[in-house]
């Protein structure tokens, strides 16, 4: 190929010709490098103009052929015609991205009746055509996938998504999908104090005022307070806003006693079991098995029979949940419904018979009731955002984020990500899913501790001597002060030390 006066380099797109050497002094024949192109498939996108040149020009490189490529579709995409929920900005930046830590929006609430958004379908794109005269086809589009919960309602004909009574607006989207939904919301009017009382709700709550001292608030879904926390306890179920800061106080988003990882075993065992008594139902419309399950011996032989997969993943729920429902136990009678369980599936429960077809499910009851407390939307809702914290407590499943004015003697614990946009001095920072620190400890040397999960790492714009990083089991203290640092752990499992550009 190498002594050939010209190499063709053909692709669907386009059609290189290289020549090597020049022509003779009659030049080469244009009809006989058509034909050459013909016998290797090339039919369309021909340039007449650059063939003839190839045939009398020097060497180089000669375009003779270019195919259409295709013109590239839309996904379908959801115009918002409210304000909606900000979207994480820890989940969305990369690891260079500057992150605006100071934006605060207030909690979307709508009426009932609004227009929220409108769904636009995919558009296809239009097939291309290579030089081969083949279609090229474009990339697929998808539409978006619109989840209505409780409060919307989805017009799949018109595109609209439609708010069918008032109340707070969350919203969950990915590239293709977007999940809706429209809870209660309290608003308080003013701070909450001795003359309003402590708020409980079952939905969101909204406080244009501070909480203060010795006050209460508990949500199920997210709280904001756009004043400041004082010796206060708030929590939640889901993301809880901060406009000004927490001082002496205690913020959980999430649960305190229960992890993320209790969350997902309580719903395996709560479907484990639903779909267990549905089985058993079946079998005691069977006259013949029904007679039979007054013994209790006889029910524990059908359920051993009839659960199936499901046993071992019950077993294994009952054995990570047994610590939360036997220290201290569960209203409703939890303990009793819980060993009423672990008698059926593990056994060895001293002086207790395996439970009968009531007992069972009234326990299924009291597991489906604990399962709708702790909704698996927890996991991905929950999180803190405060402008500062100061000899608080922050204890969230999702990420916490704590703006320009830092964190000072505070105790800090989450399941996801931190980001501290102020300094960090004092106090105990834990972060399963990393950190992002502007500034940790101080030119005093103040002990501050940070640490993240064995898979993460913390990354730091300033970090001052006697600042202890742990990841995972390993740790490194800081013995001088150090800018612009990532400390992850190494293959070999030993604290590995990093530069960074910047944060």
């Amino acid at each position: 190929m190498d002594g050939e006066p010209i190499l063709w380099h053909i692709r669907p797109l386009e059609v290189r010709a290289e020549r090597k050497a020049p022509p003779g002094p009659e030049g080469d024949d244009p009809a006989a490098l058509l034909s050459l192109l013909a016998a290797r498939g090339v039919r369309t996108g021909i340039d007449p103009g650059a063939v003839e040149a190839l045939a009398r020009g020097g060497p180089g490189v000669y375009i003779v052929a270019r195919g259409t490529p295709p013109e590239e579709g839309q996904d379908g995409r959801v115009e918002w015609l409210v304000e909606t929920t900000p979207v994480d900005a820890l989940q969305d930046a990369g690891e260079d991205e500057a992150i605006d830590y100071r934006e605060r929006r207030r909690l979307p609430s709508v009426q009932a009746g609004t227009v929220l958004a409108r769904v636009h379908p995919p558009v296809p794109g239009r097939p291309g055509t290579s030089v081969f005269g083949e279609p090229i086809p474009p990339k697929p589009v998808y539409p978006v996938e619109v989840i209505a919960g409780a409060g919307v309602r989805y017009d799949a004909e018109t595109g609209e998504i439609v708010a069918e009574r008032s109340g707070l607006l969350t919203v969950q989207a990915s590239r293709r999908k977007v999940r809706l939904a429209i809870g209660p919301l309290f608003v308080q009017r003013g701070p909450v104090d001795l003359k309003s009382g402590n708020i409980r709700f079952a939905g969101s709550v909204e406080i244009f005022g501070d909480v203060t001292e010795g006050m209460l608030v508990e949500a199920r879904e997210q709280v904001v307070v756009h004043g400041q926390i004082t010796r206060a306890t708030v929590r939640s179920g889901g993301l809880i806003v901060v406009a000004g800061g927490a001082v002496g106080s205690r913020i959980v988003s999430g649960d305190e006693r229960w992890t993320p990882g209790d969350i997902r075993a309580l719903h395996a065992l709560d479907e484990s079991l639903l779909r267990l008594i549905q089985k058993i139902r079946a079998a005691q419309s069977v006259p013949e098995i029904a007679a039979r399950l007054g013994r209790p011996e006889a029910f524990r032989s059908l359920v051993t029979a009839i659960v199936g997969e499901d046993a071992d993943r019950i077993r294994e729920a009952l054995k990570r949940l047994r610590p939360l429902w036997t220290e201290g136990g569960e209203a409703n009678g939890g303990k009793t419904h819980f060993f009423d369980l672990w008698a059926l599936f593990i056994g060895g429960v001293q002086h207790r018979q395996a439970p009968g077809p009531e007992a069972l499910a009234a326990a299924v009851r009291w597991v489906h009731a604990a399962a709708e407390a702790r909704p698996m939307a927890m996991l991905e809702e929950s999180g803190v955002r405060a402008g500062y914290v100061q000899a608080s407590r922050v204890i969230a499943f999702g990420d916490v984020v704590i703006g320009d004015r830092g964190a000072f003697q505070s105790e800090i614990e989450t399941f996801g990500r931190a980001v501290v946009a102020g300094p960090l001095r004092g106090g105990r920072l834990y972060a399963e899913g990393g950190a992002r620190l502007r500034e940790a400890g101080s030119e005093s040397g103040v002990p501050t501790q940070v640490a993240v999960g064995r898979a993460a790492a913390v990354e730091l714009e300033t970090v001052h001597p006697e600042v202890e990083v742990a990841v995972g089991a390993a740790s490194l203290r800081f013995r001088e002060r150090r800018s612009h640092v990532r400390v992850r752990l190494g293959d070999d499992g030993r604290i590995a030390l990093e530069a960074l550009s910047s944060l």
